[in-house]
């Protein structure tokens, strides 16, 4: 009430107005359309919060940014986070997909799985030093069992990869969101169809060989996926098909997640992620209708943040031990690991995806 019908407390409010600000790596512009989109709530509900975007040159340094206090959110890739100092770090949720998208022109007739590149002639762009697909790229060669040594990669910009698709450059592998403008332009330039990943993924989502165990369990960024025809089809009506009875492609990925400061303040915290989740149907007239995003929990071992914490908890999300309090689970049952956080569970569609699997 005061608020309400004191101009001069409503006054003194706004002044306090605090700037919440969210560090987006530029190699995913759809960091920055989210984090764009998330001010737009926060205007849309006359928030006590404004969001300040803040861009920075990878996903390394929104972590970074974030881990020493001068943001308070960021956006980066599982795989950077298990690879950099996050004592600082803590965990809100996982935003979308990354997947691995290994490109091949329709001229590799003989070309089926990425294991076939081992020894091969055929160049394979891995993407720009330094970049997620060409981090990605060399642990999934080493995954595979295959010596970099023994693939003829290049390492190019993506200007020069344009130019060169189909000519000296036969295989692409990217890691990517599903709604891709390279992609859209590589694929529009000279037919190509996916290859497999099987040496990491059998084409079963729902179990695990003895070898895929203890591949994911030792790199928990990783999770079993299923390229879609008729979903990519649709983004991109010149990708081919090198066989018309395959509809999946056996594949990776890796999640993107939001991550706060451990400073936080937990009323921000709580606000912030029941703001995004209550309004993920709006998300179709912000970014791209086929931009599968979603909120979902995931098994890297960062503790929560705290207003995530709570929201969770009422949401009925999740439940936490007693005994343990560092140790949080999803409230069907799964059980704690002893000294690990760990999240199962997907808020969208919570009854039929489970990442703990073993």
């Amino acid at each position: 009430k005061l608020k309400t019908f004191n101009p001069f407390i409503k006054e003194y409010y706004l002044a306090k107005e605090r700037i919440v600000t969210i560090a987006t790596g530029t190699e995913e512009a759809i960091h920055h359309n989210f984090a764009n989109y998330l001010d737009i709530l926060m205007k849309d509900r006359n928030s006590m919060f404004k969001v300040n975007v803040t861009d920075v040159a990878t996903n390394a340094e929104s972590i970074a940014q974030t881990n020493v206090g001068n943001t308070d959110y960021g956006i980066a890739s599982e795989y950077a986070l298990s690879n950099s100092n996050v004592e600082n770090i803590r965990y809100v949720c996982s935003l979308y997909d990354a997947n691995v998208l290994i490109l091949s022109d329709d001229r590799n007739t003989q070309l089926f799985d990425f294991s076939d590149l081992e020894g091969s002639s055929l160049s394979v762009h891995i993407g720009p030093k330094g970049s997620l697909s060409n981090v990605m790229a060399r642990r999934v060669m080493d995954l595979c069992g295959i010596s970099v040594e023994r693939m003829n990669v290049v390492e190019t910009s993506y200007d020069s990869l344009l130019e060169d698709y189909g000519k000296s450059v036969r295989v692409v592998f990217l890691v990517s969101v599903m709604n891709n403008e390279l992609l859209l332009k590589l694929t529009d330039s000279i037919s190509s169809h996916f290859i497999t990943l099987n040496k990491l993924n059998n084409g079963n989502l729902y179990s695990k060989t003895a070898a895929e165990i203890q591949i994911y369990k030792e790199n928990p960024y990783l999770h079993k996926t299923l390229l879609d025809y008729n979903d990519f089809s649709k983004m991109y009506p010149k990708l081919a098909r090198l066989n018309e009875r395959q509809h999946y492609i056996p594949s990776i990925k890796t999640r993107y997640v939001l991550f706060a400061h451990n400073g936080l303040e937990e009323d921000i915290g709580y606000f912030v992620l029941k703001t995004i989740s209550k309004n993920l149907h709006n998300l179709s007239s912000f970014m791209p209708s086929s931009t599968l995003l979603d909120i979902s929990f995931s098994l890297l071992p960062l503790e929560l943040e705290k207003g995530a914490r709570k929201f969770y908890k009422e949401e009925n999300l999740i439940v936490t031990n007693e005994e343990n309090s560092d140790c949080v689970y999803y409230i069907n049952g799964a059980k704690c690991p002893e000294n690990k956080l760990e999240l199962t569970g997907r808020l969208t569609d919570i009854n039929i995806f489970s990442v703990n699997a073993f």
